[in-house]
């Protein structure tokens, strides 16, 4: 029979036993704290990432043509149509015209001056300083071609001169604002038989992901003075969808004015 254990011994053995206990606790709580962390940076902790801490720009190149139709435009391929723009015929009293504009869902504006919508150069300020105009049920006519009763005819408007450069743009998302441009070239024209016509092509649109927060015009990557060349998902990317972007879409969406179905669109 063994010699039982003192007092002390038995004290000196629990210690040591609670003092395993207490590392193996520590060691399972750090390797939890590290799984969290692995599991945030695999995109597990969505909640988080979907609300940035600083300027983040979403850019997506384009080249659709606008011809007769409406092209709407969803910056961030979510469920519901910001911008529209429309190429379409109107006949009045005056004369006929040939009619390039941009129309909006509640909250959308644009940047605009005494003559309509700015057709800005690249690196112009867009932001809570500059003057927009909400187009929600008030297009703006960005560009038209025209003849008149009088016998007169011709082309007007900022964007007649068919080059390409930036609209600024102000919208909602989730009831906070929003800036963001979109490239366009639009060229109004009159044939030799009095047909008008206007050509028109999106190259590219973005917005800024931060509510409040200005953009430049042209502006495809962060703002980042610590980083520079930090990079900026397209929407519809991995990469988009862990920033806090759109996951889903085909945007802009081109509908002909003639086409036999028209698709339901939430503005």
């Amino acid at each position: 029979m063994g010699k039982p254990e003192s007092s002390e011994t038995t004290m000196r053995h629990g210690s040591t036993r609670n003092r395993g206990t207490e590392l193996r606790l520590h060691e399972m709580d750090q390797r939890l704290r590290a799984y969290a962390l692995a599991a945030s940076a695999a995109g597990v902790g969505m909640l988080a990432l979907a609300q940035p801490a600083h300027a983040q720009v979403v850019y997506t190149p384009a080249n659709v043509s606008i011809t007769d139709g409406d092209l709407f435009l969803d910056l961030n391929c979510g469920s519901k149509v910001q911008f529209w723009f429309a190429d379409t015929g109107e006949a009045s009293s005056y004369g006929y015209f040939r009619e390039f504009a941009v129309n909006g869902s509640v909250g959308a504006s644009v940047m605009v001056d005494a003559h309509g919508p700015v057709a800005l150069p690249r690196g112009s300020v867009i932001g809570s300083s500059r003057t927009f105009k909400n187009v929600h049920r008030g297009e703006q006519v960005m560009a038209q071609a025209f003849t008149t009763g009088y016998g007169s005819s011709g082309v007007d408007g900022n964007w007649a001169n068919g080059k390409q450069a930036y609209l600024g743009l102000k919208f909602n998302i989730q009831g906070e604002v929003h800036y963001g441009w979109a490239s366009l070239q639009v060229k109004p024209s009159i044939d030799q038989h009095h047909g008008l016509h206007v050509d028109a092509t999106l190259l590219g649109y973005a917005y800024e992901s931060t509510p409040n927060q200005s953009i430049q015009a042209g502006q495809t990557r962060d703002a980042d003075a610590a980083n520079p060349d930090a990079f900026s998902p397209e929407a519809g990317t991995l990469g988009a969808l862990a920033r806090g972007a759109a996951s889903l879409g085909h945007c802009p969406d081109i509908e002909p004015h003639l086409s036999a179905g028209r698709k339901s669109h939430k503005r």
